[in-house]
């Protein structure tokens, strides 16, 4: 997602530790509190 909505987003995510960035890269990963937070919005993770 990109754009003025995926910043917002990714910045909240970052806030609220839900993702971590992948060392030396631009990529970023799910935190196990982040995965929860997913599951608990009724998002499949399979």
């Amino acid at each position: 997602m990109g754009g003025a909505l995926g910043v917002r987003i990714c910045k909240q995510f970052f806030r609220h530790k839900w993702i971590t960035r992948v060392k030396d890269s631009r990529a970023v990963k799910l935190t196990p509190s982040g995965k929860n937070m997913l599951t608990d919005l009724g998002v499949s993770l399979s």
